[in-house]
């Protein structure tokens, strides 16, 4: 394999990683607006697993994109514009992710502010049936 190819193939890989992961980051924000919390510290592991990989291959990436551009012979312009291609996605892939996220946090919060308003109803029954056992 070339070292064209193992660039390729390895943007192909990290894209991959990268959908699965926004995939994985869609179902917990499900997950969390439906209070279904009892399936999240399994989508957590697979998730953590997904962020290793996606790691290992940014750098394996990194690494390869410097060998490319290192280069003192230029690739063919079908490569050079496949690469590019690959790039893009790479870089919409990221974003979607980034996008997630910001679901799933917008998801967290009002979560957490709905139990703390169902809290509150509990503690304002609490002090009702309080005062009315204080009165007979």
């Amino acid at each position: 394999m070339t070292p064209i190819d193992e660039l390729k193939s390895t943007l192909r890989h990290d894209i991959q990683l990268h959908e699965r992961l926004c995939e994985i980051i869609k179902k917990e924000c499900v997950m969390i607006r439906h209070d279904s919390a009892e399936s999240l510290s399994d989508i957590s592991v697979e998730k953590r697993k997904i962020q290793q990989e996606i790691d290992s291959t940014n750098r394996a990436v990194t690494v390869l994109l410097e060998k490319y551009y290192q280069n003192s012979l230029p690739p063919e312009s079908i490569s050079r514009s496949e690469i590019g291609q690959l790039v893009e996605k790479l870089r919409k892939s990221i974003i979607g992710n980034v996008a997630a996220i910001g679901e799933t946090v917008t998801a967290i919060k009002k979560s957490k502010k709905g139990i703390v308003d169902r809290m509150k109803h509990f503690a304002i029954h609490e002090s009702a049936v309080k005062a009315y056992a204080n009165t007979g």
